[in-house]
């Protein structure tokens, strides 16, 4: 089998239920089953390994798959608090904050329900813990600065009394939430994921499947690594405008399948001009005639009134990567040539 680039290596997750094999635009293959989309990347579940396919690396044959799954499962943007995922209605009501030297309710109030749970299992008793928790709350309030709303850390503690959890919460400055230790023995959807020791971190999502463990097998490989590779799937999930791109012949597919076997007319897709870059550009409206190719790429422009040499040729290149879904004639994508009335606001 050809080499495969792959993002990471997972650990053991009991979410895959079948097999199935993919194909990579090498010739390789990938074993597991589809289990997420995320930025830039998938996520193939199986009984052994989880493994991040970056989604560019996937053969044109697996389109239909995964514009299916996608489909399937749209984006979802619930507050917290009326969250019905697993995770959400197994924490309701069952988590404490710190306030002050005491703990109190934990509210989500308005916020969004979080894309990701880290999954913090520790104790004050264990000074590996305790050694560990400094940093991490300081990774943990780097990251809030630029993902607030994509995850959240929940405590789960091991310790022996709720004056020892309460201790170890407030020397650690935990600014997250814990399950009420009077509570944990209602949370089983979390703690079945605890590892033989501590501390340990997992990655859930919302629906309590395993991303990632400190624990692969029975080797011990350390929260730190679960919090390097969350950091890398952040970062995959970060640049909006790469994503959309990544998810441009998903997009095309089912743009296709919608018009269930009829007409459908070309749509915008990802556009955009950087003004910075056209500061000598005189006319205030262009009209950019393009050819557009059945996958919904641009092939060939040209810009109406004409432009200098310099000018002509950046838009031409610029408006090389813009992307449509393309026109649907009798249930198939085909080539078509459009104007796009171009408006340039300084």
């Amino acid at each position: 089998m050809k080499h495969i680039a792959l993002l990471l290596l997972l650990a053991v997750s009991a979410g895959a239920a079948t097999t199935e094999t993919w194909q990579t635009r090498t010739d390789g293959t990938v074993k597991g089953q589809l289990a997420g989309i995320y930025g830039r990347v998938a996520l193939f579940a199986d009984a052994k390994d989880n493994l991040l396919i970056p989604l560019d690396e996937l053969a044109e044959a697996e389109v239909p798959r995964v514009a299916t799954y996608i489909a399937a499962h749209p984006p979802q943007t619930v507050s917290w608090a009326d969250s019905q995922s697993r995770v959400a209605a197994t924490l309701k009501g069952k988590l404490a904050v710190l306030a002050g030297e005491r703990l109190v309710d934990f509210e989500p109030g308005n916020r969004v329900e979080p894309e990701f749970y880290l999954i913090y299992f520790g104790a004050h008793w264990c000074g590996p813990c305790r050694q560990f928790s400094p940093d991490f709350v300081r990774q943990y309030h780097a990251l809030k600065q630029s993902i607030p709303d994509l995850f959240e850390v929940i405590f789960v503690s091991s310790d022996e009394t709720d004056k020892d959890q309460l201790t170890y919460m407030r020397e650690a400055k935990m600014p997250w939430p814990a399950v009420k230790f009077r509570r944990l023995e209602s949370v089983a959807a979390i703690e079945r994921w605890a590892g033989p020791g501590i501390p340990c971190v997992v990655l859930l999502n919302r629906d309590g499947e395993m991303l990632f463990h400190s624990y692969k097998g029975e080797t011990y490989v350390g929260p730190q690594k679960v919090l390097d590779s969350f950091v890398i799937l952040a970062r995959s999930m970060a640049n909006a405008a790469e994503n959309q791109r990544s998810m441009h012949r998903f997009a095309v597919y089912n743009h296709v399948q919608g018009a269930a076997g009829g007409n459908a007319s070309p749509k915008p897709y990802a556009m955009g001009l950087n003004l910075d870059e056209y500061q000598t550009l005189e006319a205030s409206t262009l009209t950019a005639t393009l050819q557009v190719d059945a996958a919904g790429r641009v092939t060939d422009a040209s810009f109406a009134p004409p432009q200098g040499a310099v000018i002509n040729q950046k838009l031409v290149d610029d408006t090389s990567r813009w992307l449509f879904l393309p026109r649907v004639k009798n249930g198939v994508a085909v080539a078509t040539r459009l104007q796009v009335p171009l408006a340039i606001h300084r």
